[in-house]
């Protein structure tokens, strides 16, 4: 899978049971929780929505901008 430039990395720990865990590189945030920069997914479906630039803000960035 292409990461797009606003991932850092994404962990598969499903061997561990513990899904996938997405990291945005420094100064990207999850939109719905603006202070978050690390998340854990169930499936890669949830990861891949996730991980779209609509669903990404720039932590500089005010809130109610757009995405990255």
């Amino acid at each position: 899978m292409r990461l797009p430039k606003w991932v850092a990395y994404i962990d598969d720990e499903t061997s561990l049971d513990h899904g996938y865990i997405v990291t945005l590189v420094n100064g990207c945030t999850f939109k719905d929780e603006p202070d978050c920069g690390v998340r854990g997914f169930d499936t890669m479906a949830e990861l891949k929505q996730a991980i779209k630039a609509s669903n990404i803000i720039k932590a500089a960035a005010s809130k109610s901008t757009a995405a990255v």
